[in-house]
């Protein structure tokens, strides 16, 4: 196959799956094509579903790639790519690493929810359909996750799919119908019922806070996880549940028992593109908030209406938080969505 063979191949399984907000959100996740030569991988800051219509892909050196990880060295200089002034996705060494055509990493929904739910249940049952699947616990994106596959995938060598905690899957393949089939595999084997929040019904719910910036949200389902109070005397706790979450939304939620109280409030240095009021709705900052929050919010909503718990849930510690906001990778992908 030529390369424009290859780069179609994955320009439609893009288009397939980018229509599922449960497979792609956003910036999020990151795929690859390998030829004889070289790896064609997403950009930094780039979106799966723009595939067929912007140049997204860029090209580094296999040669140079394989060099890197003889050398296990896991951090890839953007002035190696082929192209000018461009960057990488940042799982670039991940994608190198692993030895077939077709790689494509998702933050997959339901498969972040199954690894906390039960990861045990999960493998198996990937398994018993010939999966020999690996979980990774979080590590952080790039150079600490790559190391992680890379140590991984030497320790077993028939894996055939990876599952990393609190961040989604990573599925590989000579053959991307087989990645495709895989998927679908996933969705089927991972598909929970979503729990359903009996909302209050409140006729006297402001649609905006007056002398403010900020909405209603005009979404039911989301909005509906402030009248669970189960969820939501938890949602400090659960905030950190995945990268991307931190990267585009930050590093906590801004929460209220009431309208007055957020007005009221100084609590924060500038104004968050959201908050939180109890049993009352989420409000959007109208000059902030964007299309890449809703899909970060949605992302994190539809994950805790999966999960069967909502204390002690896993979920990125602290010292990795800080590690993840502070890292100039990420604050690149921020401008590049602003």
């Amino acid at each position: 196959m030529t390369n424009q063979q290859y780069r179609n191949a994955v320009h439609s399984l893009c288009q397939k799956i980018s229509k599922d907000r449960l497979i792609i959100q956003g910036a999020g996740g990151n795929v690859s094509w390998k030829t004889e030569t070289h790896l064609w991988i997403k950009l930094s800051g780039t979106w799966i579903e723009d595939a067929q219509n912007k140049d997204i892909f860029g090209s580094i050196s296999l040669d140079k790639l394989n060099e890197l990880i003889k050398q296990q060295t896991f951090i890839v200089d953007p002035a190696m790519m082929d192209q000018d002034n461009v960057r990488p996705s940042i799982e670039v060494m991940l994608h190198a690493i692993v030895n077939k055509r077709y790689v494509f990493h998702l933050h997959m929904v339901e498969v972040v929810a199954a690894l906390i739910n039960q990861s045990e249940q999960l493998l198996e049952s990937l398994a018993k359909h010939g999966l020999n699947a690996q979980v990774i616990p979080y590590r952080k994106p790039g150079e600490e996750l790559a190391e992680a596959v890379f140590q991984s995938m030497n320790h077993h060598p028939k894996c055939n799919l990876l599952c990393l905690e609190n961040h989604g899957v990573v599925l590989f393949s000579d053959d991307i119908k087989e990645i495709e089939s895989h998927i679908a595999l996933l969705q089927k084997i991972c598909n929970k019922e979503v729990f359903q929040i009996n909302r209050l019904l409140n006729q006297n719910i402001p649609q905006v806070i007056h002398d403010t910036e900020y909405k209603l949200l005009d979404d039911l389902q989301m909005n509906s996880l402030v009248f669970s109070n189960e969820i939501y005397s938890q949602l400090i706790h659960l905030w950190p549940i995945c990268p991307d979450h931190l990267v585009f939304l930050g590093p906590k939620p801004y929460l209220f028992d009431h309208v007055d109280d957020f007005i009221e409030s100084k609590d924060w240095s500038h104004q968050p593109p959201l908050v939180f009021v109890k049993n009352t709705g989420i409000y959007i900052h109208t000059d902030i908030f964007t299309k890449i929050h809703f899909i970060q919010l949605q992302c994190f909503v539809e994950i805790l209406l999966r999960l069967d718990r909502y204390k002690d849930v896993p979920v990125i510690p602290d010292h990795e938080i800080q590690k993840l906001l502070n890292w100039d990778a990420e604050k690149y992908r921020q401008q590049m969505n602003q």
